[in-house]
């Protein structure tokens, strides 16, 4: 309980991007561990075919691209449990992995943070799994009075004032201060109000109990059972107790079904029904948990443990599992009388005479990869045997294969296993009584056609038999009785050219089929039954390897869904108007996925969509909006029920909602998630807005957004004033707000965009019924702002925040300052604060500038990470005072010029013990107080510690020693970006040794810089210099500059992909020798000489520049220098004649774009020898060519030839590739 209230506030705080966490148990099953860490991440359930080992890797992968995650491992038994091979990077691969990311991306660090909490019964376990640097936390057993609270808030607080308070406080005590025997207790009690039931119950809690377990764990657990009404919810309870953690629903309804536990229930459906109510039942009672999904369940271990101790004392049960799987068998009497035997996680030797068990209805063996033999003859004497559940056994390897089945089997699951298609026939053909038969995930290609006679069957799971192939025709049609046929992920191959196969039509047959899962790889005319009520149907589909790469992954078919009636549909380009059975099951369902859909809801349903909740777009070029103004639907019939929409790649799409008026379509619309729409400019109207009452808001990658809300109708008029009484549904229910890569967003409303401030309390908040930005954020807890490029502060001044928990904003990089005083003084409930890479902000909270000393508390914080802000100068700049009573971790890194953290007289910050220099790193200070430390850490020069971004014009003290003492300041092998913007002080930049030690450095620019010669410039005794991962080299407007290299050594750049030049009227070459002498000349013919090794060379952009040649006539060893050369762009470049000469245009193998503009010599860009010459240059020059733009060349007379000659040559028809297009205006 305590460890879930953890994972809740985890994903409260926002402090990680994922929370994951997993139920070791006594018994650890590692898929089963890696499944619901994979669910935690919203992945798709990795198919059972896949080892550990590689659905650790996909953990591994995913875990890595989330960045900062916390792992929560709860009960664990054992210090065996290898975390790699679960899925779990360590804090070095984690660190590695985002060393790599950052090489790849130059928009700054990106943050990781790694947090594991194991939780165990026995201190030694998590000792064994930790390092010496973590913690243990004991969680006590609670006191008498926190005991007795939680028991009165279980039981009822009556019992407080009862004539049996004194009775019920002696329970509490036999309950010794545990959580879970209180719990279980209470709800046992609850409602119990005669003084004799109470002294039964304390009777029942001094009673012995067995040996090994706990009489504090085993009576109260005990006592909770015996008061279960009815047999049904008892044996509901010892069936759960065997299934253990986290099992399905699923499994309890086939195996319930097969032991006729609800004989009342006449169908599936209604077997599901009561089946999903004991569970509930069982869960109010605290003796069932949630499991990953409503479909899922657990169990305790301690609860589990005495569970199985009473079914084996009362019920005649014999279960083995974890430890005791090395059991014998019990005496011969015992065995006669078994009912239930289930065997997990090892077993007895399984004998060849035969189990002998006349009263068995129940047996399960799960073989957990061990080598298994299962004798023919096992099922001997079982002659009343219901229900069979035999996994992961590989018959195929055993001589007798299937054993011998007893004839009056109801229930039959085989899944995970591998056997013949023959043997599977002998073993179910003579089964007539069989009603449920599940092969999921079994290593089959074909169904045997034995199975026909199967006529009493209800339920058929052939989900994920990943390789069935084969279904023999009219086997599925003669299955008369069936209800329920689940095969997802599984068989596709419907109506096969061949006619071997089952046909879609067979479906039809089924005329008691009410549940259907299915995929169907072509989108064409089909008919399903028309009882449907429970569905999971693709169509257009063929496999999950189509949908690995999209936004998200939701056509997977393992994805976890709440829904019961759930299509997914790719179109591409067909239309289902004329598709009517499709369109009736379009009016059940309840969540949607579309891809290629052209008109989405005039194509799909012109009559609404009434029971559907979720709906996903993604894909559909054409799509303008989801409405059409001249449907004869009102728009608020279309989606009445639906809460989550989500839009992804719709690049055409202008408005959500076009030509809306009157009420908005979606009345009970809770999340919104908007990806990749490139032409949308909001979301919503005013009016529509303050209708809505949604509850989350995500808009990401939409390149034209400028704010979320628009108060301008369809017509461009202002909208109407709402009357004050109307209010705003959206400010009473959003909770949530993320915006990110946002390059225009400016404001959250249209009436502030000219402010760049997000919320901006100028904006006429009267039209939404309230006078304040708090109608429409009146309850926001969570906020996140990443890539918002063009905004300037975060809020302006009476904006007000009361409810925000958390605060996330990243990469602003115009934003100077966060929020206003006023604004921050209403963070009252602000628990997580992260302000990182706003390389223009100078302060978090504004200073006002009135003079006044503000009071500015923050009570409820304590997380603060203040992270690549090379500009920030202090928290608040002003004489406000400042309280963190809360205020536990401070994080303060990259932060250069922070000189104190607040210029007020009060700066309170008690539980503040250590500021922590990197995050996940135990590098910390700590001066007696923050100011001080703050102050220490400037000092000390801890700032520049970790620094990525470099833009030197920032730091002026770094500047004045720069060729000196900067090392001493700068951790140079951390840097990636370096940039130096309008310096007149410098000749040069780099010597060659300062050059080396960038060794992480991604980008480097030089712009305005008049005086600066060279970038490197120097004679040190290395062979040559090496940048490793240099990809970007911009140098513009330096107006003395001659070369970016001047040196003996060589220059090697193995990762460099693009270099732009422009305005550098001086420079003749990349990289030249020091002492020319009589070569110089010579020397500086060249833009590019052997010294340079640029093998990656992408785009080259060059443009006023100076250059007679940009490569040699011969490029002998420079080949490797362009072979990879993509775009070639050349402007007003005066001196050049001519670009290439023939025998070096045979290296450009890959040029796919050529520009040459304004070159005012320029002859012809190929120099050629003779006609002979230029036949060769034809059938080898430029071959991936297919955009050529020739423009204002006044000397230009020819593509390929001489220059000065007078000989014509034809133009360059035919080099182009394709349907590339050419613009030939030479002289324009």
């Amino acid at each position: 309980m305590l460890v879930k209230m953890v994972r809740v506030k985890a994903k409260q705080d926002s402090l990680f991007t994922a929370v994951v966490m997993t139920e070791v148990t006594k018994n650890p099953d590692l898929k089963s561990i890696q499944r619901d860490i994979a669910l935690d991440l919203g992945m798709d359930l990795l198919p059972t075919e896949l080892p550990p080992e590689q659905v650790a890797d996909r953990i591994r992968a995913k875990l890595i691209e989330m960045k900062k995650f916390l792992v929560i491992l709860d009960d664990v038994w054992e210090a065996g449990i290898d975390l790699e091979k679960v899925g779990i990077p360590s804090a070095s691969e984690l660190k590695q992995a985002m060393e790599k990311r950052n090489e790849e991306h130059s928009s700054g660090q990106e943050d990781m943070l790694r947090k594991i909490l194991l939780t165990s019964r026995d201190p030694n376990v998590l000792s064994g799994m930790m390092d010496e640097k973590d913690q243990v936390f004991k969680v006590l057993e609670l006191e008498d009075d926190e005991a007795w609270d939680l028991f009165k808030k279980i039981a009822g607080s009556k019992v407080e004032s009862s004539d049996f308070q004194p009775i019920a406080k002696e329970i509490v005590k036999k309950c010794l201060g545990l959580p879970v025997a209180i719990v279980t207790v209470g709800k046992a009690m609850r409602g119990k109000t005669q003084q004799f039931e109470w002294e039964d119950a304390l009777m029942e809690l001094k009673r012995p109990t067995p040996e090994g377990i706990s009489a504090a764990v085993y009576k109260p657990i005990e006592l909770s059972y015996k008061y279960l009404q009815g047999d049904e919810l008892k044996q509901t309870f010892m069936l759960c107790s065997l299934l253990g953690h986290d099992s399905s629903i699923n499994d309890l309804l086939k195996y319930g079904m097969g032991l006729t536990l609800f004989p009342k229930a006449k169908t599936v459906e209604e077997t599901r029904t009561k089946v999903l109510t004991l569970v509930h039942r069982l869960k109010l009672s605290s003796l069932l948990v949630d499991g990953h999904s409503n479909m899922h369940f657990g169990m305790h271990d301690q609860i589990r443990e005495v569970a199985l101790s009473i079914a084996s004392r009362d019920h005649n049960v014999l279960a083995l599992v974890g430890e005791d799987g090395g059991k014998d068998w019990p005496e011969k009497e015992t065995m006669e009388n078994l009912k239930w035997i289930y065997l997990s996680n090892g077993y007895p030797e399984l004998t060849s005479n035969g189990l002998n068990c006349p009263q068995l209805t129940f047996f399960h063996l799960s073989n957990k990869g061990c080598s298994l033999a299962v004798p023919t003859d096992l099922f001997t004497g079982t002659d009343v045997l219901k229900v069979l559940c035999l996994t992961r056994i590989d018959f195929q390897s055993m001589p007798s294969e299937i054993p011998l089945i007893p004839t009056m089997l109801r229930t039959l699951l085989l899944d995970q296993c591998v056997f013949r298609v023959e043997a599977l026939g002998t073993s179910v053909g003579n089964l007539e009584n069989l009603e449920v038969l599940s092969l999921a995930g079994c290593d089959i290609e074909e169904l045997p056609r034995e199975m026909e006679k199967l006529t009493k069957l209800k339920l058929l799971d052939l989900s994920d038999c990943t390789k069935l192939k084969v279904i023999p025709r009219q086997v599925l049609a003669r299955l008369s009785k069936l209800e329920e046929l689940q095969m997802g992920n599984s068989f596709d191959q419907w109506d096969d050219v061949e006619g071997r196969n089952a046909g879609l039509a067979e479906l039809t047959e089924l005329h008691m089929l009410t549940a259907l899962e299915v995929r169907i790889p072509n989108f064409r005319e089909i008919l399903f039954p028309e009882n449907l009520e429970r569905f999971k149907i693709f169509i257009g589909i063929a496999s999950r390897e189509s949908w690995e790469y999209y936004y998200w992954d939701s056509y997977s078919w393992n994805s976890s869904f709440e829904s019961s009636k759930i299509m997914k549909l790719k179109l591409q380009g067909a239309s289902i108007e004329s598709n009517d059975s499709v369109k009736k099951l379009l009016k059940k369902t309840e969540e949607l996925y579309l891809e290629g859909v052209q008109r989405l809801v005039d194509e799909l349903d012109d009559e609404g969509f009434q029971h559907l909740k979720c709906l996903h777009v993604q894909n559909a070029p054409d799509i303008r909006g989801i409405f059409n103004p001249a449907r004869r639907l009102l728009h608020s019939q279309v989606f009445p029920m639906l809460e989550v929409l989500t839009l992804s790649n719709l690049q055409k799409m202008e408005k959500i909602c076009h030509g809306l008026t009157g009420a908005a379509p979606f009345k009970v619309l809770s999340k919104i998630t908007v990806v990749r729409c490139h032409q949308l400019k909001n979301l919503f109207s005013f009016s529509m807005a303050r209708q809505l009452q949604l509850q989350e808001i995500t808009v990401e990658n939409c390149d034209n957004i400028a704010e979320i809300i628009d108060d301008v109708d369809e017509q461009g008029n202002g909208n109407d004033i709402v009357e004050e009484s109307e209010g705003c549904k959206l400010g009473n229910n959003l909770r949530s707000l993320t915006l990110k890569d946002l390059p225009k967003l400016s404001s959250f409303t249209s009436s502030s965009c000219s402010n760049m401030s997000l919320f901006n309390d100028k904006v006429d908040y009267s039209k939404l019924g309230k006078h304040d930005l708090l109608s429409v954020l009146g309850n926001l807890e969570a906020l996140t702002v990443h890539f918002c490029e063009t905004l300037i502060i975060l809020s302006t001044s009476t904006v007000s925040f009361r409810t925000l928990t958390t605060l996330e904003v990243s990469h602003c990089k115009w934003m100077i300052t966060l929020v206003s005083t006023s604004t921050a003084q209403s963070l009252v409930n602000l628990k997580g604060m992260i302000v990182s890479y706003c390389h223009k902000l100078t302060e978090i909270v504004g200073n006002e500038g009135d003079g006044k000393q503000d009071s500015i508390n923050f009570p409820k914080l304590t997380y603060l990470k203040l992270e690549g802000l090379t500009k920030l100068a202090s928290f608040c700049s002003g004489n406000s005072n400042f309280e963190f009573p809360s205020l536990e971790q401070v994080i303060v890194n990259q932060c250069p010029q922070l000189m104190k953290f607040c210029q007020g007289d009060k700066l309170d910050t008690p539980a503040l013990k250590r500021v922590q220099l990197i995050a996940g790193e135990d590098k910390w200070r700590w001066a007696d107080n923050l100011n001080t430390t703050i102050e220490q850490m400037y000092i000390e020069k801890d700032g520049y510690a970790g620094l990525q971004n470099l833009l030197l014009s920032d730091f002026p003290e770094v500047m004045k020693s720069w060729h000196e003492k900067s090392q001493e300041m700068l951790h140079f092998g951390l840097i990636q970006d370096l940039k130096i913007c309008d310096c007149s002080n410098f000749e040069y930049l780099l010597t060659p040794s300062l050059a080396l030690a960038f060794v992480q450095l991604k980008k480097l620019e030089v712009i305005n810089c008049g005086t600066m010669k060279q970038v490197i410039l120097g004679e040190e005794p290395e062979n040559q210099i090496i940048f490793p991962h240099l990809w970007l080299i911009i140098l513009e407007s330096c107006s003395d500059m001659t070369s970016f290299y001047m040196g003996s050594q060589n220059l090697r750049i193995p990762e460099l992909h693009h270099i732009y030049l422009k305005d550098c009227p001086k420079i003749l070459t990349f990289a030249a020798s020091t002492f020319l002498g009589e070569h110089e000349e010579e020397a500086f013919q060249y833009f590019f000489s052997s010294k340079v090794e640029i093998p990656h060379l992408d785009t080259l952009d060059l443009c006023s520049i100076n250059v007679k040649k940009i490569w040699p006539d011969e490029l002998s060893s420079m080949s490797s220098s362009v072979q990879n050369l993509r775009k070639l762009t050349v402007r007003d470049s005066g001196n050049l004649k001519y670009l290439l000469t023939s025998s070096v245009v045979k290296s450009f193998v890959q040029l796919e774009v050529l520009e040459i503009f304004e070159c005012q010599l320029m002859e012809v860009v190929i120099l050629i020898k003779d006609r002979e010459d230029e036949k060769r240059v034809r059938q080898m020059a430029f071959p991936k060519l297919n955009v050529l733009e020739l423009m204002v060349l006044p000397q230009f007379k020819k593509f390929c030839g001489k220059c000065n000659s007078l000989v014509e040559i034809s133009e360059p028809q035919g080099l182009l590739n394709g349907s590339g297009s050419q613009v030939l205006s030479p002289t324009s």
